[in-house]
């Protein structure tokens, strides 16, 4: 399934990437992301690697922690932070709430991978959290998924 995904004015904003037979299973990508890799697709490049699980893709940036959605508050809840990590390099800690990216509001779990997906690996972020009723604002620098999870 997929296609082009338009507005009301009939511009495309959007390529749907799967189709479900509910609202919330309707996934796209937005046309930031596609513009930004719009000469490489032109020339017939390719690049990364199709997984299953998308998000394993080994050229992905990750920061190295595992989270949860918090029910009842804004953010993300940092269960563990992974050893030898772009997190624990940083200063994050278990516990810790992620509210924010580059100042771009983290209130779920799916606004995190959001957030991740406008940066490329080696890139530095700043990333505000909540400690112990602090507001922190952290730098850390996102490392190649398959650098990270090879070790």
């Amino acid at each position: 399934s997929g296609g082009p995904l338009f507005d009301l004015e009939g511009n495309v904003i959007g390529i749907n990437s799967s189709i479900g037979n509910i609202w919330a299973n309707n996934n796209h990508a937005g046309i930031t992301s596609l513009v930004a890799d719009w000469e490489k697709l032109a020339k017939g490049e390719t690049w990364g690697r199709l997984n299953q699980n998308p998000m394993a893709d080994p050229d992905s940036p990750v920061m190295g922690f595992i989270f949860e959605e918090l029910k009842n508050q804004q953010g993300v809840f940092i269960n563990e932070v992974l050893k030898n990590s772009p997190a624990l390099k940083a200063g994050l800690k278990a516990g810790d709430i992620i509210t924010a990216i580059d100042n771009e509001v983290i209130k779920k779990g799916n606004d995190l991978l959001v957030a991740m997906a406008h940066h490329e690996p080696g890139d530095e972020v700043m990333v505000t959290l909540l400690r112990k009723n602090k507001v922190l604002q952290l730098n850390l620098k996102l490392t190649r998924r398959g650098d990270f999870f090879k070790r």
